[in-house]
């Protein structure tokens, strides 16, 4: 449920629209999917998924569009050009008993397609992507924790870009963030991965040094400090006996 109202959100990013619509829309087919977006009112966040543009590197507050560091204004519509990632978590209802299990991804897209991109834009997508890829493929059973950070750290390092060390994975199910913290570089943490753990795995990139401030407005989206583009990416994973499941991947 929750990769599909993503893909849903996804189809919504175009030039001209502002964050604060595609937030309603995303309330509105959770609430009609008999679903409850887990950010909403979580630590006081006022809406139902983060909406991060160009140099706000993750929590981004929908209705919060920045043009430079701390120029943020309320209902500026998206351009051509920018790039925005949508991070959604969703409370969903399942089985006979009706328990209720989180479920968290995000991804980064252009706004106006690819063609109005430039070439250091499409690059930071395309290392992102590879990033939780090959954090993805370092899952399985009984494998070290510490593997993820490396997979994304040789990635981040490949591409010339630098890792928001902040910004980390969670346990996740009948709570939104749990243990294990999952750490998105290099480390010796120890610690390796039992069948039946759920847990995110969402680096974020940063053509700059990966510093951030937090808006002293809304408490939550995080600025670049010097100004730089970051992308996202994320899915909830599941390890399992014989390998990994990806739990947010494409909706068949």
């Amino acid at each position: 449920m929750t990769r599909q109202c993503l893909d849903f959100a996804t189809k919504l990013v175009e030039p001209g629209v502002t964050t604060m619509k595609i937030n309603q829309q995303v309330m509105k087919w959770a609430f009609k999917n008999n679903c409850y977006p887990s950010s909403l009112n979580y630590g006081g966040f006022p809406a139902s998924l983060c909406t991060s543009v160009n140099n706000v590197l993750s929590h981004g507050v929908p209705n919060q569009y920045l043009t430079q560091m701390f120029c943020a204004h309320d209902s500026q519509p998206l351009v051509e050009g920018s790039i925005i990632n949508l991070d959604i978590a969703l409370y969903v209802p399942y089985g006979p008993a009706q328990a209720c299990y989180h479920g968290d991804t995000s991804t980064t897209v252009p706004v106006g397609g690819t063609k109005s991109l430039s070439q250091h834009s499409k690059k930071l997508i395309k290392a992102t992507k590879y990033a939780l890829e090959a954090s993805i493929q370092a899952c399985g059973p009984w494998k070290p924790y510490n593997g993820i950070g490396k997979a994304i750290a040789d990635v981040a390092a490949k591409y010339d870009l630098v890792i928001v060390p902040e910004l980390s994975g969670h346990g996740i199910g009948r709570e939104y963030h749990q243990h294990p913290l999952i750490v998105h570089t290099y480390n010796d943490d120890p610690g390796e991965m039992a069948p039946g753990t759920v847990f995110t795995i969402e680096p974020c990139l940063t053509e700059g040094n990966g510093q951030f401030v937090v808006d002293p407005e809304d408490g939550w989206s995080l600025y670049s400090a010097d100004g730089s583009r970051g992308a996202q990416e994320e899915h909830t994973v599941l390890i399992t006996e014989h390998g990994v499941e990806v739990l947010t991947d494409q909706v068949a």
